[in-house]
């Protein structure tokens, strides 16, 4: 456990040490504005884990198999649906965000966060194979290599393009390299658990997701830059979100009472 938290601190923290290296000190500060407000959302996110973990634990200590792949289905499920609308909704707002809450001299915050949102789904992933799945079931092995896969993804591609893009550059080291964790945890986990159950209603979301973005990215486009317009824009997100999803008749809600139940 203590090697794979060691290069969660690398690649977390890299980006922000090469970008002062080989750009400026300047874009390192923006790119770290960026950062944290992708790991605030993902806060959000990742508490599931603290609601999983124990049970998925307890369940395979008591060898009840089939109740692990329920758990798994219900919390991935879970992740997928919250933090799909968070990366779209994040993305939407971001334009009239960040002015407001850095104030406009951090203008060039905007691509890079608007990039790094993408990532956010890929750790919502990662988090729920990892350490809702792989973790508590003793497969600490794939989850340590899953975790320096990332790194060296990070490390090998933050030199060309920090060099070429900057910031940009930076954004999309760190979503390749969040990426290349979550396809190699899936790699792992394709013959343990059912990967079309795993992803059944991921369609659903993201068509509300998409849908949802681009309603709310056009209320942006038209109205004034202020917090109020932000919790409007929020709030029309989650309405939208939420009448889709029971539109298109995703299974979450029945999910979310499993997890909370069992």
């Amino acid at each position: 456990m203590f090697i794979p938290q060691i290069a969660v601190q690398i690649y977390w923290v890299l980006n922000k040490t090469m970008l002062g290296s080989l750009d400026s000190v300047t874009s390192s500060g923006f790119f770290d504005q960026s950062d944290k407000i992708v790991k605030l959302v993902l806060a959000i996110v990742s508490a599931t884990g603290t609601v999983m973990l124990p049970r998925v634990a307890n369940a395979f200590a008591h060898r009840e198999y089939s109740k692990i792949k329920e758990y798994m289905y219900a919390g991935f499920s879970f992740v997928s649906a919250i933090s799909i609308p968070m990366m779209f909704g994040l993305i939407a707002i971001t334009p009239k965000l960040v002015p407001l809450f850095f104030t406009s001299q951090f203008s060039d915050v905007i691509p890079v966060l608007m990039i790094e949102s993408i990532a956010i789904i890929f750790i919502a992933w990662s988090n729920a194979i990892g350490n809702q799945y792989l973790l508590p079931t003793n497969q600490n092995k794939s989850y340590t290599v899953s975790l320096i896969i990332g790194a060296k993804v990070n490390l090998m591609l933050n030199i060309p393009l920090i060099i070429y893009l900057g910031t940009v550059g930076a954004s999309i080291a760190t979503v390749i390299s969040e990426m290349s964790v979550t396809v190699y945890q899936i790699f792992i986990i394709h013959k343990q658990l059912n990967l079309h159950t795993l992803f059944s209603d991921l369609s659903k979301y993201l068509i509300a997701g998409l849908v949802m973005f681009l309603i709310v990215f056009k209320i942006s486009l038209l109205t004034p830059t202020s917090w109020i317009f932000i919790l409007l824009e929020i709030t029309v997100g989650i309405i939208i979100y939420v009448v889709l999803l029971i539109f298109l008749k995703a299974e979450i809600i029945n999910k979310l009472k499993f997890i909370m139940h069992k």
